[in-house]
């Protein structure tokens, strides 16, 4: 009974271990990713360097989460991705105009 909780506690210590690592690299792998991005790249090329988005924020409709301002013309979509565990700390958005092009992105994280 002792061997087995002791065994417990280890896997259980190594998989948080594992998930905050993870979540790091992810983190590191996505503030690289936008850095490549530039004014008048395509969605195309945003989703194929940072993946499917989690969230499409549309005009007139603040995503509460980060923004402070909404997705105001000419920005007529804003992508987000998030940060997996917990979400609110940490995000990445990239504004796109009506030609699905890049206007701005921005990396954002909760002080």
């Amino acid at each position: 009974m002792v061997k087995t909780s002791k065994y417990l506690v280890v896997v259980l210590v190594a998989a948080a271990i594992i998930s905050v690592g993870s979540c790091s690299l992810q983190s590191r792998n996505r503030t690289r990713a936008l850095d490549q991005i530039s004014a008048g790249d395509t969605e195309r090329y945003v989703i194929e360097l940072l993946g499917k988005p989690d969230v499409r924020e549309m005009p007139n409709r603040l995503f509460l989460r980060y923004a402070t301002r909404g997705c105001i013309s000419p920005c007529a979509v804003r992508l987000w991705w998030e940060w997996p565990v917990p979400l609110g700390i940490e995000a990445w958005s990239v504004e796109l105009d009506a030609s699905q092009r890049v206007i701005e992105t921005a990396h954002w994280v909760s002080p």
